[in-house]
This record gives structure tokens, sequence and C-alpha cells, in this order.
């Protein structure tokens, strides 16, 4: 019994990580609006090329902790997850 309800914990975990590019927004304790764009570009934000949406997965699963990655080859997450600013090298 254990077992099935941990198994399914972690599929559950990224899926609402997952709802949060829908959302647009983080939800912990309460409903958080993503900040919105500043620019003109028509598709939402965080989701031109989906690369951040598509790296959240399971990095670790146990009865004692469910670890979810995201972003872990993405140099800009941190600066989404963390509200900072990144800039592009001038050429």
């Amino acid at each position: 019994m254990a077992r099935e309800i941990f198994k399914n914990i972690s599929p559950k975990a990224c899926a609402f990580f997952l709802q949060s590019f829908i959302k647009q927004s983080f939800t912990d304790t309460s409903f958080i609006p993503w900040v919105r764009r500043v620019d003109v570009l028509p598709h939402k934000i965080l989701s031109q090329s989906l690369a951040l949406k598509n790296s959240i997965r399971i990095a670790e699963q146990s009865p004692e902790r469910v670890l979810i990655f995201a972003g872990d080859r993405l140099n800009y997450a941190a600066i989404h997850n963390e509200r900072g600013r990144w800039h592009l090298p001038r050429a």
C-alpha cells in the first residue's frame, strides 16, 4: 500500500510544477501570478522554447523524499526562479 502511494507522489509533484506554466503563477501557500511581459512578443512568459517547462523531471524518489529538478542545464532558470535579471552579453 505505502509503496503504491510513493510511486504516485512523484508524477503528481511534476504535474504540480507543470501547472505553473499553464496558470502562469507560483502556487505555494497562495496564488502569486508571474510578472507580466514587458515586451510585445506573442508567447506567454517562459514559453517561447518550452525548454524550462520540458526540463522538469523527477531526480529522486524514495519513501523519505521526492526531489524534482527543473532547468539544471539552463543557465537562465535560476534567474527566473529567483526574480533576478539576466542580460545577454554585448557583441
